[in-house]
């Protein structure tokens, strides 16, 4: 399976350190992603999943990723429970 098209923005926190590393500790733009606005509110992202390009839906506060079944077998992915 290969899936590209998903870029993700990282930044590196700094924790309590010694003052030697703690004087390099910035924010550093690692990726961008273009994000497009559906009916105003909901931010989707393009990715290519096995050849096929969608959008889906970027949901940051989710505990588990999920697509429909339709969506699975039409990106010719595995369905697994759980």
């Amino acid at each position: 399976m290969r899936i590209t098209g998903i870029a993700f923005l990282s930044a590196l926190v700094c924790a309590p350190a010694p003052a030697a590393i703690a004087a390099d500790c910035s924010l550093k733009l690692v990726n961008t992603i273009p994000v497009k606005v559906h009916e105003g509110l909901r931010p989707l992202v393009p990715v290519t999943i096995n050849g096929t390009p969608k959008q889906f839906l970027l949901d940051t506060g989710g505990a588990k990723t999920q697509i429909s079944a339709e969506a699975a077998d039409e990106l010719k992915l595995p369905i697994s429970g759980g």
